[in-house]
């Protein structure tokens, strides 16, 4: 399995949000390239001492390493490279996953070249060890699918979030949660201003406020189509 661009990925959201460092949970020896396992080593002394991790800090803490990691102007494309910290999780989670089936590969080389039964132990505690992880994912995943599912066909009033007072969409979706980012996306002249005006519209009327900036309408056309 090539991780080169799952490792990019995670390195490059944490240049971006150094605050996903406390939330890793795998280190240097899951990484595949050599110039990799030198920055996360690097982000892990920077996150220590500094409690920050940033290129300049990262540089500082590279010394003379820099050149052999690609230089600063590596460390800016991984930073440039991830459009998006959201999947961070995902990137690490196939790191997890190749450096389990590596650990099982070599625990398999190791059998067939010197098999015993410490080595045959080793063999079945590591394949069992993949196995459970991997079916403990996949329950946990379509447990949560099971529970969305569920909570859209039949949502609980206390469990909704703010209301639009457009009774299809809020059941739909379980009404504005707080942190969410929406993006009304469409082709031109379709209603996507009117709409959001009617949610804005909506959130007032039921006791909520809303901040609305345009840079296509002035004043007087939103408050003539609201």
């Amino acid at each position: 399995m090539d991780t080169y661009h799952a490792e990019t990925s995670l390195l490059g959201s944490i240049l971006l949000e150094s605050s996903l460092f406390k939330e890793v949970e795998i280190d240097s020896n899951y990484f595949n390239y050599s110039q990799h396992k030198v920055i996360f080593e690097a982000m892990e002394e920077a996150y220590k001492e500094k409690g920050k991790i940033d290129a300049v800090i990262l540089t500082s803490v590279l010394g003379e390493k820099i050149g052999a990691v690609g230089g600063v102007m590596y460390l800016t494309d991984l930073a440039n490279s991830v459009p998006s910290t959201s999947t961070f999780k995902h990137y690490e989670q196939i790191l997890k996953e190749s450096y389990q089936l590596q650990q099982a590969k070599l625990a398999v080389q190791e059998f067939l070249h010197q098999p015993s039964v410490t080595s045959l132990d080793r063999l079945v505690d590591d394949l069992k060890c993949h196995i459970l992880t991997a079916s403990s994912t996949e329950e946990c995943t379509y447990s949560d699918l099971v529970g969305i599912s569920e909570e859209l066909m039949d949502p609980a009033s206390e469990q909704l979030g703010f209301t639009t007072g457009l009774e299809p969409f809020d059941q739909l979706t379980g009404g504005l949660q707080r942190g969410d980012l929406v993006i009304l996306a469409a082709r031109p002249s379709v209603g996507k201003t009117a709409f959001a005006l009617n949610v804005a519209a909506g959130h007032c009327k039921n006791g909520g406020s809303t901040l609305l900036f345009s840079l296509e309408m002035g004043r007087r056309q939103l408050l003539m189509m609201s």
